[in-house]
């Protein structure tokens, strides 16, 4: 039987805590690595991941042998618990519980791609 191949790409944002801006620069370079490798460990293809000071944008293709909520889920606790581990910020770090995806066009994924200077992006 052939084997269909996943072709949706998922935008997702998230942002810290009352939307403080708490997300310095620098550790950014540390939390995109940290959140890229999750996303592999978790087998979802990750096209970017933007880091600004008070939020996370991620486009990534996911596993669809894992509920996308849980996806999430394992990133934004996984990653808070890596700065705090880490003591990269004197308060202790939380994301918001809540985020929000979209599922953006395959043709418009290349625009999606932040021009922004003042973002740190990791890009596929």
């Amino acid at each position: 039987m052939p084997r269909s191949q996943n072709k949706i790409w998922l935008e997702v944002t998230w942002y810290t805590k009352d939307k403080i801006p708490v997300i310095r620069k620098h550790f950014c370079k540390l939390l995109l690595r940290y959140c890229k490798n999750e996303f592999i460990a978790l087998e979802c293809k990750v096209k970017t991941i933007t880091v600004r000071p008070t939020r996370m944008t991620v486009i990534f293709k996911p596993n669809l042998s894992i509920p996308i909520a849980a996806t999430i889920q394992q990133i934004k606790g996984s990653s808070s618990f890596y700065i705090n581990h880490q003591r990269l910020l004197k308060s202790e770090f939380e994301w918001e519980k809540a985020y929000s995806i979209t599922s953006p066009h395959a043709s418009g994924i290349k625009q999606k791609i932040p021009a922004s200077l003042k973002a740190e992006t990791f890009s596929d």
